[in-house]
């Protein structure tokens, strides 16, 4: 029995596997932009490539709502589990959750489908419409896939293994890409769609190999609604609500942006995608990582340490997101111009998409929060609130809608969300403050102060660039404004925090110094 106990760990840091995760998720981030490339090259912005997205987004909705829940729901109950049994009771839980998740998956994938058929008819007609269903049904099997994936991700996490779960996520980009470029002008949209499935299979593939080299042996068995998957289940079933109300708003998104021409919703999107570039940057490294150390450290030494983490990953989103939103949103034109500009893509579709990009990137600080503070809320097992979150989302984000809409076209549903995400973040900070005391602010505030001044700082220096820089008109030439920006701008923004650091090691050395000679 006792060579069957994990052996004693002692708490990850998040900040070693972040950095260890960092280059593979810049290739998957790399491999989803290609895909989007070589989407607008090829297949341009019309209603085929609208049918796309619109059937799409039911599928999607599933898959995304799956893995995310369900991997972050099983992380803490298959933590303590192994803790307190080893490989014996990680084999027996993972197996009796693999096999819940797949009969529950099979079931929505049925039902969520049959409404899909019923309402797209509704809510997208003409030839759009009709795609539409057929991409939905072609799209179908990634409900389960995603069921899977999720649930092999959080038994690689449970042994604080996350490379596999973020590099498989290249997969399925890579293959559209291939698939798109080689045979996109002979079949058209169905490229995209054999690479969303294929992709998608052999993502869960390669987790099954990479949890049986564990040693962790999961079959499927009769007997899945055991104790343990209750408990999983009264985690993840708030988890799900929250992560399926969310998933609503690319669904109204979308819907909301086919009155508005032929290629809008392919424009929305694709601004949408490039914007969630430094998003998924962050927040899909996040996720896994986070929620496995945290809930480790939380078993092992208790709030106190739970809490300086949360504070060290504070300070790091306000360090690292803000500038790089600040030269998102200067250099929009131009970032936008070099990635899609060129080939089928049509000038009126680019300055969509510039919009959309623009009042995007926008919500990255907020979205990036909200990723640390859900987290949180997880592991002090309160998913009930998330939940609730989920529903504001949805509401709020419909309303305003409906008011920026008329007068900002596509431009107005991307503001939308970016406000409705920060008011949202505004929340989470709030309500965890009054909880637990969760901002530990002696600690952050002067780290965070720095981080402003200097994004203020490079704010500034961006905005005078680009109006000094002539305007680029090729791809060549937004690269080159790009680059000369973007990297003055984060090269003295490392200045700032170096000099601040350089600061804050003389004051402590002259305080010992002073001691000393005291002493």
């Amino acid at each position: 029995m006792t060579a069957d106990l994990a052996p004693t760990r002692p708490p990850s840091s998040v900040r070693r596997v972040m950095a260890g995760l960092v280059p593979v998720n810049l290739v998957v981030q790399g491999c989803s932009f290609a895909s989007s490339v070589a989407l607008a090259r090829v297949l341009g912005a019309g209603a085929s490539t609208d049918a796309y997205y619109v059937g799409l987004t039911v599928p999607l909705f599933s898959y995304g709502v799956l893995m995310t829940a369900i991997r972050m729901g099983a992380i803490p109950a298959l933590t303590e589990r192994d803790r307190e049994d080893g490989v014996a009771g990680l084999n027996r839980s993972a197996s009796e959750v693999l096999s819940g998740v797949v009969v529950t998956s099979a079931l929505l994938t049925v039902v969520v489908t049959a409404v899909g058929e019923l309402v797209l008819p509704l809510a997208v007609g003409g030839r759009t419409g009709t795609m539409s269903r057929l991409v939905m049904l072609e799209l179908a099997p990634l409900t389960i896939l995603g069921a899977a994936t999720g649930t092999f991700g959080a038994m690689l996490a449970v042994r604080r293994i996350f490379v596999p779960t973020v590099f498989v996520m290249a997969i399925e980009p890579a293959l559209k890409t291939v698939l798109t470029l080689a045979f996109g002008h002979a079949i058209g949209i169905n490229a995209l769609i054999i690479g969303n499935v294929a992709g998608s299979a052999t993502a869960a593939g390669v987790l099954y190999w990479r949890v049986g080299r564990l040693g962790v042996h999961v079959r499927l068995q009769s007997a899945f609604y055991t104790p343990f998957v209750r408990g999983v289940l009264r985690l993840t079933v708030p988890l799900l609500a929250s992560a399926s109300v969310l998933q609503v708003n690319p669904a109204v998104d979308r819907t909301m942006a086919g009155v508005l021409g032929a290629g809008s919703v392919t424009a929305l999107e694709l601004g949408l995608r490039l914007s969630l570039v430094p998003a998924l940057l962050a927040t899909s490294l996040l996720i896994s990582p986070i929620t496995a150390t945290w809930a480790e450290r939380r078993l092992a030494e208790g709030w106190p340490a739970l809490r300086q983490s949360l504070a060290r990953a504070i300070v790091a989103v306000a360090t690292l997101v803000p500038p790089l939103v600040v030269l998102g949103f200067v250099l929009r034109r131009d970032i936008v111009r070099f990635v899609y500009q060129g080939g089928a893509y049509s000038p009126h579709a680019l300055r969509q998409t510039t919009s959309v990009f623009g009042m995007m990137v926008l919500s990255l600080p907020a979205e990036v929060l909200i990723v640390v503070l859900a987290t949180l809320f997880i592991i002090e097992n309160d998913t009930v609130f998330p939940m609730v979150i989920g529903f504001t989302n949805v509401v709020l984000n419909t309303v305003l809608n409906f008011a920026l809409r008329p007068s900002l076209g596509v431009a107005g549903i991307a503001l939308s969300t970016t406000v409705t995400v920060t008011i949202l973040a505004g929340v989470y900070s709030v309500v965890a403050q009054r909880r637990w005391q969760a901002f530990a602010l002696t600690e952050t505030v002067p780290d965070m102060g720095t981080a402003a001044i200097s994004t203020a700082v490079v704010g500034g220096l961006a905005f005078g660039l680009i109006r000094l820089l002539p305007s680029a008109t090729s791809r060549l030439g937004a690269l080159l404004t790009i680059v000369l920006v973007g990297s003055t701008g984060l090269a003295l923004h490392a200045l700032v925090l170096f000099a601040r650091r350089r600061s804050a090691f003389s004051v402590v050395r002259d305080i010992r110094t002073k001691v000393g000679a005291q002493a």
